[in-house]
């Protein structure tokens, strides 16, 4: 990592100082709050983030988090987008996607601006065309901190130039000055000739104050776009369990006793395991991926309150477990004859089980998502534990037919009792008594269930991260 990124890092509050003293806006950026937040802008370096999401749908959702964002229509205009509103992400070249960074940095109308190093990579005139576009933030009052290797690029945009060489500030004029060789003693700061810093324009709404429940909501729309929108997530999360249902339900056809049949017994624990698989894997490997891609690093940017980026992912696992047990039901009852719950306290039991195991996932793949070393091993590290768990926990096969040790490892985690929870559903009374201990335990589930949210949502609270770990 470069000295100077260092610097900035510490400067927009991604990274805590070693020592010194910091102030940015007044205020120090290593404890940053929502309202300092609100009063800066910050385009990153490379991000991937949100590809099916289109340029529209992105500018307008983060003006969402601040209290008076500029207008998003006429932002998309300003950065010359307007003709590719509709296109998704992915669909951007390199310089569009520059211009969409910078949209997100100035949709909040920031005092300051941080642009470190956005020509990078860009061809001669590109670059030319993005020097007339930030020359035109700077003429509407926008202040603006630029890093860049490139001299003519400062010469062309900088009001005053600061030089860094080995950490150190060793030059600091305007640009004539330094061509000219003058050299100027002093100590940095962030605010260039152009346009002293004045007091904060009043705020309509304290950023504070910005519903975390309706950003949460938002964040619950971004979710679901770019997961239906993202198609191997659709068929991994929907398909694969309705084909593992059909194949097993189709092959293993027998009585396993008490009128129960090994369809009706395998649905049971599919449907635990589907939950499992939209809640703790979902979440363990996309955490990562936005974690890799820029994503958490750019949201931790804003004044979005955490609790709404949490809220956005609570709100998928919602919709999306809804969604795939539902079809697993009725394909389970119109092709395969599953014999549905046939009292509301059946129907009660299966909610309290969903909903408590949803939550235990939730909160576990949150935590667990900090395991994986990058993105992309994410799917690597989580996988396997899914699938192991699946095969000793009574989803493949039928729980009192296990080796006893297996049975002792898969009861100290949550899948376990999920689909015994299931069991008690869907299968008759009389089954409990092939349960290993003989009967359905769902009063002991239910605690278990409860303790691993606990344990889960604590294990988050401590191991979740914002930014990868060679971010400093």
């Amino acid at each position: 990592m470069h000295r100077k990124t260092t610097t900035v890092e510490i400067l927009e509050g991604y990274r805590s100082r070693d020592a010194g003293e910091v102030s940015v806006l007044g205020a120090d950026p290593a404890r940053p709050g929502p309202r300092w937040r609100s009063r800066i802008g910050i385009v990153l370096q490379t991000t991937q983030e949100n590809p099916e999401l289109t340029v529209a749908e992105m500018v307008h959702h983060f003006a969402l988090y601040y209290p008076r964002p500029r207008d998003p229509d006429e932002v998309i205009a300003a950065v010359g987008l307007d003709e590719r509103r509709t296109a998704r992400v992915r669909a951007l070249s390199g310089g569009q996607r520059r211009r969409l960074d910078v949209a997100l940095g100035i949709i909040g109308n920031p005092e300051l601006l941080f642009l470190d190093e956005p020509t990078t990579g860009f061809d001669p005139q590109a670059r030319r065309v993005f020097w007339s576009l930030i020359r035109g933030l700077s003429g509407d009052g926008t202040t603006i901190l630029l890093t860049t290797h490139y001299l003519d690029e400062a010469e062309h945009l900088a009001d005053r130039v600061g030089v860094i060489r080995s950490g150190q500030l060793v030059a600091l004029d305007t640009p004539a000055g330094l061509r000219d060789g003058a050299r100027a003693a002093g100590r940095a700061g962030t605010e260039p000739a152009g346009r002293p810093m004045s007091a904060p324009a009043p705020e309509t709404t304290d950023t504070s104050r910005v519903s975390s429940v309706r950003l949460g909501v938002a964040r619950t729309r971004l979710e679901l776009l770019q997961f239906f929108r993202e198609r191997d997530n659709v068929v991994f999360t929907f398909a694969f369990p309705i084909a593992l249902l059909l194949i097993f339900g189709s092959v293993f056809s027998g009585d396993l006793g008490a009128g129960v049949s090994f369809t009706q017994y395998f649905a049971a624990g599919m449907i635990a395991a589907g939950v499992a698989m939209s809640s703790f894997q979902t979440l363990s490997i996309s955490i990562a991926l936005e974690r890799d891609d820029g994503t958490l690093k750019r949201l931790r940017g804003t004044p979005m309150p955490p609790v709404a980026y949490f809220l956005g992912k609570v709100g998928l696992v919602l919709v999306t477990s809804v969604a795939q047990t539902v079809i697993l039901i009725a394909v389970g009852a119109a092709v395969l004859g599953l014999d549905l719950p046939g009292s509301w306290q059946l129907w009660a039991r299966f909610l309290v089980v969903f909903v408590v195991g949803a939550a235990a996932g939730t909160v576990l793949g949150i935590a667990f998502s900090s395991v994986p070393g990058s993105g992309r091993s994410a799917v690597a590290v989580v996988i396997p534990v899914v699938t192991v768990l699946m095969f000793i926990s009574g989803v493949y096969f039928v729980f009192s037919d296990l080796p006893s040790w297996m049975q002792s490892i898969a009861s100290v985690f949550p899948l376990k009792w999920m689909a015994q929870g299931m069991r008690s559903v869907f299968l008759p009374e009389e089954f409990a008594a092939m349960e290993p201990s003989g009967s359905w335990q769902f009063t002991q589930g239910l605690v278990v269930l409860g303790l691993w949210t606990v344990v889960g949502l604590l294990l988050a609270l401590r191991s979740f991260r914002w930014l990868r770990r060679d971010a400093g």
